[in-house]
């Protein structure tokens, strides 16, 4: 009799533990998030073009932290908020406008870093989008490569998300 007891508990715990709330499994994507400048792009000095930093494969990701680097010499950048200090970008629209950490260009060195996480209640996204978009003034003939130096992605959970930058 003591024997069934303890084997009636053991399996109460079990199916007990079975029925707690969880994390949910979440499939992982085969391919990992991309995100970068994905189309080659022309001005000529002294004109203004847009440069989507865009992201693709995207999946349940909730914030995202991304540098980019550019050749000061040949590239400016102009403010997409003149009203804040400092030279912002404008934002896209995959993300839900939350809490940005960094959205500034250092035309010294050359530097664009765009930190934002969305906050509840919004939910994590998926698939292809603009983050944010970098307005580049010619400043010179020559050619600038806009190259991915940092790139984190995160789900809504804090996890990082795998994944790689576009140059």
């Amino acid at each position: 009799k003591p024997y069934r007891i303890a084997s009636i508990l053991i399996l109460t715990l079990i199916m007990g533990s079975l029925c707690l709330p969880g994390k949910p499994a979440q499939a992982q994507s085969s391919a990992p998030v991309e995100a970068g400048v994905f189309l080659a792009l022309e001005a000529a000095p002294g004109t203004v073009i847009e440069a989507p930093v865009q992201i693709r494969n995207a999946s349940q990701v909730y914030a995202i932290d991304i540098e980019l680097q550019f050749d000061p010499a040949v590239l400016a950048a102009e403010d997409a908020n003149p009203s804040s200090a400092g030279i912002q970008m404008g934002f896209g629209e995959f993300l839900d406008p939350g809490l940005a950490l960094f959205n500034e260009v250092d035309l010294e060195k050359g530097i664009a870093r765009f930190a934002v996480s969305q906050i509840n209640p919004s939910e994590p996204k998926s698939g292809d989008g603009v983050l944010f978009v970098i307005y580049f003034v010619g400043l010179k003939e020559g050619v600038s490569p806009l190259t991915v130096t940092n790139l984190q992605v995160a789900s809504r959970e804090g996890d990082e998300i795998a994944s790689s930058g576009v140059d």
